[in-house]
């Protein structure tokens, strides 16, 4: 796959628990509302894209049960975002 990340896409699928988009070509930034409506989502992987720009503390908002988030290997700038702190959960980042 190649391409921007399109915003919202998995939305309409509530009970994805799990989404690895590692190994892509995925360019551009990550929307902020990315992960909206995936509440049950556990593992969210991006690695090895060629992703840039900021983390937005947006696109976790929504996501507090996670449990691992992958970003290596992009182009991505900035610190991590406070919201992680508050994801009890997260063993993996």
């Amino acid at each position: 796959l190649m391409g921007s990340l399109p915003s919202a896409l998995f939305h309409k699928f509530k009970h994805l628990r799990e989404l690895y988009l590692n190994s892509n070509y995925f360019n551009g930034t990550i929307p902020g509302n990315f992960t909206q409506g995936l509440t049950k989502l556990k593992v969210l992987t991006f690695g090895n894209n060629q992703l840039t720009g900021t983390i937005h503390k947006e696109i976790f908002t929504n996501s507090i049960s996670l449990e691992r988030v992958s970003f290596e290997s992009n182009m991505l700038s900035g610190s991590i975002p406070d919201v992680f702190q508050k994801m009890i959960q997260l063993r993996d980042i």
